[in-house]
């Protein structure tokens, strides 16, 4: 989310973190109402996958994060005119200012809950160990 901050865009703004192997990171947001970025999706998922979620959306989608770069040319093939992407780098790098102006928003808004903002890891795949464990009780 903290990325969608880097942005002044009214609009939609899309936060893609490359997460290896096709796979992203995805944040939708919308930045059209009282200057207050309203998340839309969040997931973790294959690039392909996300690229069908964004032809959904009919307006024009501001890109930043390392995945955007990384899939630039895909994303202006599917989305033509409305993939929209920064002239420069800075917009795609975390920075403290961004998070806290995030955090801002969000409590000043009331936009949490203790369970919705605490910060839990989202995987891709299970971890080694997890792997490891499943192949062993396959062989019992």
């Amino acid at each position: 989310m903290a990325l969608a901050y880097n942005v002044n865009f009214n609009g939609y703004i899309c936060s893609l973190i490359d997460a290896k192997n096709d796979n992203v990171y995805f944040g939708l947001y919308d930045n059209s109402t009282n200057n207050h970025i309203k998340e839309i999706d969040y997931l973790a998922e294959n690039i392909n996958y996300v690229t069908e979620i964004l032809k959904k959306y009919d307006k024009p989608i501001f890109f930043v994060g390392n995945g955007s770069i990384l899939y630039k040319d895909m994303l202006q093939s599917t989305l033509k005119e409305r993939a929209i992407f920064p002239n420069n780098n800075t917009y795609n790098n975390l920075s403290a200012v961004s998070v806290g102006i995030a955090a801002f928003d969000v409590y000043t808004n009331n936009k949490y809950t203790e369970v919705e903002y605490s910060i839990t890891p989202t995987y891709l795949k299970k971890s080694s160990a997890e792997r490891e464990q499943e192949e062993k009780q396959k062989w019992k």
